[in-house]
């Protein structure tokens, strides 16, 4: 049974699928994603699909293949100089985030494919192939998609920072701080929360004993500190 096969719809779709699937990854893992970049790695992608068309590997080898280009996507995309040792979970997540969606969009399409909206788009021929309207109902679903991921993940996964003051005696200084709601510490004698910085960063306000018996690794030279109020 012969099928027929758009190369350039094909690389279409799985163009469009790939950016989807590098966006939401960088979202993920709260990663400032270059475009230009992102097209070049969906680019790949959609390509390899045309390619593997012909390619002449059984099912082990076309698994190897698949793996192999989706950490060279990976690699184009989010390499940067300093941060090699996090591809690994950059493509972790680029894969389960492609499976993910593509499974969906998968089940979405049988399931649209199969409806009378299908039988009376499909102009009469029969056929069971997609048709432009599914295939437009797709493309809008999958950018509902990237933007309600975009706006979940924002919120969820964030990073939010604040400028904090820190006040000693009559000296002030202002800290750059990232907002962490899973911070349960506090002060031993008050009980009020505290926040953590390091002791270098406060180099300018504090006392050079502090700062002397921080960097020291006797603990009994704390009672050595004067008391202030």
């Amino acid at each position: 049974m012969e099928q027929i096969v758009y190369v350039d719809l094909f690389f279409l779709i799985n163009f469009s699928m790939d950016f989807l699937c590098l966006f939401l990854t960088s979202k993920i893992l709260n990663r400032r994603l270059s475009f230009g970049r992102a097209i070049l790695g969906a680019a790949m992608g959609g390509l390899y699909a045309d390619l593997a068309l012909f390619l002449p590997f059984g099912t082990l080898g076309t698994i190897l293949l698949d793996a192999l280009v989706c950490a060279l996507m990976c690699v184009a995309v989010f390499y940067s100089k300093g941060k090699a040792k996090s591809l690994g979970l950059y493509i972790l997540v680029f894969v389960a985030v492609s499976m993910a969606l593509g499974g969906f969009m998968t089940a979405l399409f049988h399931l649209l494919n199969r409806s009378p909206l299908a039988a009376l788009t499909q102009n009469g021929n029969g056929g069971d192939g997609i048709s432009v309207w599914i295939f437009a109902l797709l493309a809008v679903v999958s950018g509902a998609i990237t933007l309600f991921g975009s706006r979940f993940f924002g919120n969820r996964v964030g990073q939010k920072n604040a400028t904090v003051e820190v006040v000693y005696g009559r000296k002030s200084i202002q800290l750059h701080a990232m907002t962490d709601n899973g911070n349960l510490l506090r002060e031993p004698m008050s009980g009020r929360p505290c926040i953590v910085a390091d002791i270098d960063t406060m180099a300018a306000i504090l006392p050079p004993e502090l700062i002397r018996i921080a960097h020291s690794s006797d603990p009994t030279r704390w009672d050595r500190l004067p008391h202030t109020h």
